[in-house]
């Protein structure tokens, strides 16, 4: 059984890190990498990496809720995501111009 403060410390700490790393900066990168690699114009290219570099979404909760696995690791990982969001798109908007 999870407890709240299941993600203190630890591996699921780093489990949540990794996962947000991979969602916020992995994901935006193989985008803008396919993007370009398919000849998309900059603006759309542009916009599909700012897309897929947002925070993870609810409905990961949501599902985790529904099927009663792992619903402290997807609200851990969607305010983590959220919060470090504000730098990574922050970033990716100053470095990527259209």
């Amino acid at each position: 059984s999870q407890s709240a403060n299941a993600l203190v410390g630890g591996s699921r700490a780093l489990e949540a890190g990794w996962l947000t790393l991979l969602k916020l900066v992995g994901q935006p990168a193989l985008t803008l990498m396919l993007a370009r690699a398919f000849g998309l114009d900059p603006f759309w290219a542009f916009s599909a990496a700012v897309l897929s570099g947002l925070p993870t979404g609810a409905l990961s909760f949501v599902l985790a809720q529904k099927y009663k696995i792992y619903v402290v690791r997807a609200s851990a990982i969607i305010l983590a995501s959220t919060v470090a969001s504000a730098l990574t798109l922050s970033v990716m908007l100053a470095w990527l111009k259209p």
